[in-house]
């Protein structure tokens, strides 16, 4: 509880150091004249009337318990908000690992179309790239689709501890929905991995990697 006290305490001579010095120095010296002119009347009063040094003390104890709170609060926000982009990003990149599958890239084009629906929204695969530190290249080769900028597979970041459900129910490449749900690894897989929802957890899925066997 002390300790909670002096962080709102902080808190609160933090906002008047802030009032004062907010609208430049002519008027950071106004107010700071101000309210040292006005803490040495209210000092004075008080030494005049020691039955207010419970009612102000309790006021200021008041205020920093509500202070402290509100901060607290605040940094809860800001920490959600963080959390909350870390999942986003994560369910990104693990719908780029399913997209593109077993394949050496993927051009922004499908991803637009596969994971947003349309094929013209390069712009905003573009963006959630940079949110997520995905590399773009160009000269993505794409079996019957050419050379286009794109995502190389070898560049993609690594899964996420938690894989989260994809943000688009996309299968891999090459594979059908029920054999990327179903399909268990056997002898002459393709490289690749197959996702299977968590039981215990539907917002999880389980990612389950595939490597060609060898003899």
């Amino acid at each position: 509880m002390t300790g909670r006290l002096l962080v709102g305490g902080g808190v609160l001579l933090q906002r008047v150091t802030d009032w004062t010095a907010r609208d430049g120095v002519k008027s950071g010296i106004a107010r700071g004249i101000g309210i040292t002119s006005g803490a040495a009347f209210g000092g004075g009063f008080l030494l005049a009337a020691p039955g207010l040094w419970w009612p102000t003390a309790g006021t200021w104890l008041l205020a920093s318990w509500i202070a402290a709170k509100n901060a607290d609060r605040q940094t809860g926000e800001e920490e959600t908000e963080e959390t909350e982009d870390e999942l986003d990003h994560g369910a990104f990149i693990a719908s780029l690992h399913l997209f593109i599958g077993a394949e050496k890239g993927a051009h922004l084009a499908q991803l637009a179309a596969g994971l947003l629906g349309d094929e013209t929204a390069t712009d905003r695969i573009r963006e959630m790239c940079d949110a997520a530190n995905v590399p773009i290249t160009r000269g993505v080769r794409v079996k019957n689709r050419g050379v286009s900028t794109g995502i190389r597979r070898d560049q993609l970041p690594p899964l996420p501890p938690h894989i989260l459900q994809p943000l688009a129910n996309r299968v891999a490449a090459g594979q059908s929905e029920q054999q990327q749900q179903q399909h268990a690894p056997e002898e002459g897989a393709r490289e690749g991995f197959w996702i299977k929802d968590d039981p215990e957890n539907p917002a999880r899925s389980a990612v389950h990697w595939i490597k060609e066997k060898t003899s």
